[in-house]
């Protein structure tokens, strides 16, 4: 936790200037440690509590409308997090009901929300993009090893999703620039 709160005050991507910043700032130093502990769950129980994930949606949620209303949020904000939950939430609800659960589990619904809410749709994009990479560059290498035997081994997808939300936090808008750089232009 020491080496991610130090990673994040060096690395925060806007300077720490006006309350609205610092309040940010502590909120997420707030929300690594809620990550830590549903990584560690997850690993250990394949399941994201809901004593940790629901008060980090709402903390998410209620920081978006204090931003909206008193740190020059406004409209945007609100904007942000109703495209962010639709991205994060929904994209995950759809893929959970339409596997029934097999490919996706509760769990990650939830985080998707989280980090949707958190995120806004851009870097909620971001996170996806590298959970899904950062998965896919633990899990091929362990199939190919047979410590994973088949695709219907469950795998607990949630660090990987937490992992996305950390780089996407940090350095999204860089990753952003990067790939508008390289691909579209």
């Amino acid at each position: 936790m020491a080496v991610a709160f130090v990673v994040s005050y060096v690395c925060w991507p806007e300077a720490l200037i006006g309350a609205g910043e610092y309040i940010r700032f502590v909120l997420w130093l707030g929300l690594l440690v809620g990550m830590a502990v549903i990584i560690v769950y997850d690993l250990l129980w394949m399941e994201v509590p809901n004593e940790i994930i629901y008060p980090m949606i709402l903390a998410v949620i209620v920081w978006a409308y204090a931003d909206a209303l008193f740190f020059q949020g406004g409209a945007t904000a609100m904007k942000e997090l109703a495209l962010g939950l639709l991205v994060g939430g929904g994209l995950f609800l759809a893929l959970f009901y339409g596997s029934r659960g097999r490919w996706l589990g509760g769990g990650d619904v939830k985080i998707g929300l989280f980090f949707g809410a958190w995120l806004g749709p851009l870097y909620a994009l971001v996170a996806l993009i590298v959970g899904f990479y950062s998965a896919f560059l633990i899990i091929i290498p362990l199939m190919l090893s047979r410590k994973i035997r088949n695709l219907k081994q469950k795998i607990p997808f949630g660090p990987f999703l937490l992992g996305g939300v950390f780089v996407a936090t940090l350095w999204g808008q860089p990753l952003v620039d990067w790939y508008m750089r390289v691909f579209v232009s």
